[in-house]
C-alpha cells in the first residue's frame, strides 16, 4: 500500500522525535503492508532542518524494509498565502492541505482559483475531523478539493464525530484516499486494519480504488477515481458505528 500523509521525518514537527522513533515507524509500516510512504511534515513545523541529512539516512533505512520514501508537505490553510515555494506530494501536482476548521468558502475558493492557475490540485486532509456539516465538504468537493480520510476515524480512535462523518463521505463517494497521518507512539498506521474493516462494507473493489489505485494515480498525477460502497453486510463496520454513535445520531 501506498501511505500518502505520514510524519515520519525526525525533528522537524510533532511527528517523529527522533531517529530511533523513525525506525520503529519504518517497522510498523513494514508489517502493515505499505512499500511507500510520502513524508508530510507540517509547514508551521520546522520542515527546513538539515533535511539534506536525515531524509537520505531515512531512506537507506526504509530500504531494508523494502519502503520507499517521497517528500511531500501538509499545508496549513491559514499559512498558505504566506508560503511561496510549494511543496507537492511525490512531485506530483497535488498539495495537501489541513482545514483545522471550516472556512468561509468565498476565502477558499479564491486560493484555490490562484493555486489551479498555477497548476495545483488540492487534497485535503482528513476533513471529517474537521467539518461537521457535509454541505460544507460537497461545496470544497465543487471547488475542485479531493479528500484523505484517517484510517483512525474509521476504526473510531478520534471518536463519535468522526466516525460518523467518515462514514458519510464514505457513503456519498466524498473519499478519495485513506491514509494513517501516523506520528509514531501511539498514533502509528492502522491501514490493514482498517482496509479489513472497510472491505466488509464497501467491499474489496471499492477499497482497492481507495487504498491501492487512487494513491498510483496520484504519483502519475492523474486525478482519483469516485467510488461507492457496494450494498453488502457489514456487520463488524455497524457494531462499530454504533458503539460510538447512537442510531438516533448516524445520517445516511
Amino acid at each position: 500500500m501506498i501511505d500518502i500523509h505520514c510524519h515520519i521525518i525526525p525533528g522537524v514537527d510533532d511527528g517523529a522525535k527522533d531517529l530511533a522513533m523513525a525506525e520503529k515507524m519504518l517497522a510498523a509500516a513494514a508489517a502493515d503492508a505499505i512499500d511507500t510512504i510520502i513524508c508530510t511534515p507540517h509547514s508551521s513545523g520546522n520542515p527546513e532542518q538539515p533535511r539534506s541529512e536525515i531524509i537520505p539516512q531515512l531512506q537507506q533505512s526504509a530500504a531494508s524494509w523494502n519502503i520507499t520514501l517521497l517528500e511531500g508537505m501538509e499545508y496549513s490553510y491559514q499559512h498558505l498565502s504566506r508560503t511561496t515555494a510549494l511543496k507537492t506530494l511525490g512531485n506530483s501536482s497535488f498539495l495537501l492541505i489541513d482545514f483545522h476548521r471550516a472556512p468561509p468558502l468565498e476565502a477558499v475558493n479564491g486560493i484555490f482559483f490562484a493555486l489551479a492557475r498555477r497548476g495545483f490540485q488540492i487534497i485535503v486532509a482528513h476533513p471529517e475531523r474537521s467539518f461537521r456539516d457535509l454541505s460544507d465538504i460537497e461545496k470544497l468537493h465543487h471547488a475542485g478539493a479531493y479528500f484523505q480520510l484517517s484510517a483512525d476515524s474509521f476504526l473510531g480512535e478520534w471518536g463519535r464525530q468522526p466516525l460518523n462523518m467518515a462514514m458519510r463521505m464514505f457513503k456519498h463517494g466524498l473519499c478519495h484516499y485513506i491514509a494513517s497521518d501516523a506520528h509514531g507512539g501511539n498514533k502509528m498506521f492502522h491501514l490493514r486494519e482498517c482496509r479489513q474493516l472497510l472491505s466488509g462494507y464497501g467491499g474489496p473493489n471499492c477499497i482497492d480504488t481507495l487504498m491501492d489505485e487512487n494513491p498510483c494515480r496520484l504519483l502519475k498525477n492523474q486525478p482519483p477515481l469516485k467510488v461507492l460502497p457496494e450494498k453488502r453486510p457489514a456487520t463488524g463496520f455497524r457494531r462499530l458505528i454504533k458503539f460510538f454513535a447512537p442510531r438516533s445520531e448516524i445520517r445516511p
